[in-house]
C-alpha cells in the first residue's frame, strides 16, 4: 500500500505483464512518504518511510527496495530492458550521473500489526519526514490563534491542502479508508460560516 497525494493505492508485488505492452512492466512504483507491507500469512506488517526521491519497489514479493540515487548518462537511450524505445531526445548527460557528491539519506522502519490503521502508518511518515520549525517571537500571541483551524475527529479523514482565496478558507480533505467514513469537524468560533 503506497502513499499517494490524495491517499493511498494497493497494488501487488508483482506487475501485470501482457504481451502487447511496448514496455516491460517492472515492480518499481511511485510513493509519496511510505509503502506499507502486510503479510498474506500472519498478523505482520512494516512501513517504510523515506525522504528524498519517491520511488520503492517490491521485489519477488520478498524483499523491499528504496531508490536511492536516479543517475543516468542519457537522457533517452534504446538499450535499456524495460524500455526497448527512445523515450526522447538520444543526448548524454554527464552532469546527471551525480560522482563526486555527498547526499544525507533518510529512512525509517516500522513493524507492526496489521491491525493498526492505515492512519497510523500515515501519521508515521508524516512525523517523520515533516521538519519542525520554530521561530523565537517577542510578542504576546492572542491565546486564539494558537487553537488548530480544524479539528477533525476521525483519523482517517486527512488535509490535504489549506490555503486563503478570495478572503476565504479552501480545505481539501482525503479520506485513507476505503469505505464511507463518518467525521465530526471543530472550528474556532471566530469563523461563522462552513460552505
Amino acid at each position: 500500500i503506497t502513499s499517494t497525494h490524495f491517499g493511498t493505492i494497493k497494488r501487488e508485488g508483482d506487475p501485470v505483464i501482457r504481451d502487447d505492452d511496448l514496455e516491460r512492466m517492472s515492480g518499481i512504483q511511485p510513493q509519496k512518504r511510505f509503502i506499507r507491507v502486510e503479510d498474506p500469512a500472519s498478523e505482520s506488517a512494516l512501513t517504510l518511510m523515506n525522504v528524498g526521491l519517491p520511488e520503492v519497489e517490491l521485489v519477488n514479493k520478498d524483499c523491499l527496495a528504496i531508490t536511492i540515487l536516479r543517475c543516468i548518462g542519457w537522457l533517452s537511450k534504446s538499450d535499456i530492458p524495460e524500455r526497448p524505445e527512445v523515450a526522447g531526445p538520444v543526448v548524454p548527460t554527464p552532469g546527471a550521473q551525480e560522482l563526486y557528491q555527498k547526499y544525507i539519506l533518510e529512512y525509517s522502519l516500522i513493524t507492526h500489526s496489521k491491525d493498526q490503521p492505515l492512519s497510523f502508518s500515515y501519521d508515521q511518515s508524516e512525523a517523520f519526514s515533516l521538519v519542525p520549525r520554530s521561530l523565537m517571537l517577542y510578542c504576546v500571541i492572542p491565546q486564539e490563534l494558537l487553537h488548530p483551524l480544524l479539528d477533525i475527529s476521525s483519523p482517517d479523514i486527512k488535509i490535504s491542502s489549506l490555503r486563503v482565496r478570495d478572503n476565504k478558507f479552501l480545505v481539501t480533505l482525503f479520506n485513507l479508508s476505503d469505505k464511507a467514513v463518518e467525521t465530526f469537524f471543530q472550528i474556532p468560533a471566530r469563523f461563522t460560516k462552513i460552505n
